[in-house]
């Protein structure tokens, strides 16, 4: 069994689950930049949905990549009777490592803890809130406080550089993508990151999976009134290209995908 490393696959589907794999079974995890062929500031939309299938049931989250943030807030309602847990991925487009600091707040105002980690240059991480934040080991002496069993609250989530994130709710196996309030005093583009990916009008997903039951499926629309041409980049949690079949095509990076004028073009396994 394999618990993901990017832990909540899909959409941030971050699995709370485990995983089987074998070698035709192998869950694939990372993260995405779409790219106009040229600057834009309108014109493109993202949608991206994380579907889990397994025992002939299929679980689906959708959300919509949202800016680069240096401050935010998510709401972060836990409980270990109900097994109800967040977890949150980021991805650093940046040249220079983020540092990022997670702030767990209880619904009466009061702090309950803090803690902080590093994201390196174009690299990627998923955790669960209660891994940010986990019980002293027994025997040993730390300052890190528990956190309730049961807690409903918030997470601030402040970054020394712009960064994308995303919060996804689980209760056991079901899972939904949160809101997230972007507290940051300025809009943050993403970089340019390699020639031709990134730079202004680019869109950054945090989280990518596929394989193993699970899939990523994204759609790009197009609002204008002439075709327009984007690129889609894959990357592993390491920011090394990260290879997989989309559209029957296997690659790590997907060039001149024609999204039609005022039309819409799905990107799929």
């Amino acid at each position: 069994m394999h618990r993901l490393v990017a832990t909540f696959c899909a959409i941030l589907c971050y699995a709370s689950a485990t995983f089987s794999q074998d070698a035709s079974n192998t869950v694939q995890v990372g993260y995405a930049v779409v790219t106009p062929a040229f600057p834009i500031t309108s014109g493109m939309l993202v949608f991206a949905s994380v579907i889990q299938t397994r025992s002939g049931e299929t679980l689906e989250a959708t959300f919509v990549p949202s800016n680069l943030v240096t401050s935010a807030l998510l709401q972060a309602d836990l409980s270990r009777s109900l097994s109800r847990d967040l977890g949150i991925a980021i991805a650093n487009p940046n040249n220079a490592a983020a540092t990022v600091t997670f702030t767990l707040t209880k619904f009466d105002g009061t702090q309950v803890a803090s803690t902080t980690l590093a994201v390196l240059a174009r690299q990627q991480i998923s955790k669960f809130v209660t891994e940010l934040f986990p019980p002293p080991a027994p025997g040993t002496f730390s300052t890190q406080v528990p956190i309730p069993s049961e807690f409903t609250g918030t997470l601030a989530v402040t970054s020394t550089v712009p960064i994308s994130l995303l919060g996804v709710r689980f209760r056991r196996s079901a899972h939904s993508v949160l809101p997230l309030t972007n507290l940051s005093p300025t809009i943050n583009p993403v970089p340019v990151m390699l020639f031709a990916v990134g730079g202004l009008g680019a869109v950054m997903l945090p989280q990518f999976v596929t394989g193993g039951g699970w899939t990523t499926e994204i759609e790009i629309v197009n609002t204008t009134v002439s075709d327009l041409t984007v690129r889609l980049d894959v990357f592993s949690p390491d920011g090394t290209p990260l290879t997989v079949k989309l559209n029957g095509v296997t690659s790590n990076s997907f060039t001149n995908l024609i999204v039609p004028a005022n039309g819409l073009l799905k990107i799929a396994p």
